[in-house]
């Protein structure tokens, strides 16, 4: 609680910002390598739940920090899977719901 006080009332340090960016940056290259075997999916052989276990993850990274997305910006097999994941009608109305008017609403946080 006093971490999280802390924050809200001062926000995060540059060295935070930093090592934050460092983590995600680090957490993209991990998946991507798990998701440069060949297949579709994380594991190899079929749709699982690593796929939905990191899907969140991994769109909340690209939320805060897009351009990690843009053109790949170096995870080529990740980038493949992540548009695999999108085009998932049950994923996208979990996590891609701009089809919502009310999306336009909701903060970026």
């Amino acid at each position: 609680r006093e971490r999280w006080a802390t924050v809200a009332a001062t926000g995060f340090t540059e060295a935070e910002i930093k090592k934050s960016a460092e983590d995600m940056r680090e957490t993209l290259s991990q998946i991507d390598k798990w998701a440069s075997h060949g297949g579709d999916w994380l594991l190899p052989e079929q749709y699982s739940l690593a796929d939905l276990a990191l899907i969140p993850f991994v769109q909340r990274i690209f939320n805060l920090a897009p351009e990690l997305r843009a053109d790949g910006a170096g995870y080529p097999a990740l980038s493949a899977w992540y548009d695999r994941m999108q085009a998932r009608p049950a994923v996208k109305r979990a996590l891609f719901f701009d089809e919502d008017p009310r999306a336009k609403e909701l903060p970026n946080v």
